[in-house]
């Protein structure tokens, strides 16, 4: 059992491999969650800014290990108040048990709109979008934050 010490993840938490896709795992919460609990943050996630750094990050891996960082890795829009646009792109990859929470059309975590900024994008926390039971899945839907075709942005 998991908890938010030392990690992102701010619930009670298990990660394992799922009955239903054997070579897959997933976060599951080991208490009762409330709607609009945080359910996670993200301060244990490295960003990159450019391609290049998010390759030679990954070259200080195995190629075994940099499977795992590729998989745990998105792009996504963060706020940048320096930009016109109010936004900038950036890689991020996930270091904590956040990088377990698998995507769903129907999830149970995500961002309140009051969480939201005016772009429609995902904040850096993770709230219970209801109320979630013991046991259960964290699930997340990867569309409300991961930019369509970011990786093309960064050249890869």
């Amino acid at each position: 059992v998991l908890s938010n010490a030392g990690n992102g993840v701010h619930v009670n938490t298990v990660v394992a491999y799922l009955d239903e896709r054997p070579l897959e795992r997933g976060i599951f919460t080991q208490q009762e969650i409330d709607n609009q609990q945080l359910v996670w943050s993200i301060g244990h996630t490295a960003s990159f800014d450019t391609g290049f750094e998010y390759r030679s990050f990954l070259h200080q891996f195995e190629a075994s290990q940099q499977c795992d960082f590729l998989a745990w890795s998105y792009t996504i829009w963060t706020p940048d108040d320096e930009r016109e646009s109010g936004r900038r792109e950036v890689i991020n990859c996930d270091l904590d048990e956040g990088s377990f929470m698998n995507s769903s059309p129907t999830p149970n975590a995500g961002c309140p709109t009051k969480e939201m900024d005016n772009n429609g994008d995902c904040s850096q926390d993770l709230y219970a979008t209801r109320p979630i039971q013991a046991g259960d899945e964290i699930l997340v839907n990867y569309d409300d934050f991961f930019v369509e075709n970011g990786w093309a942005l960064f050249g890869l």
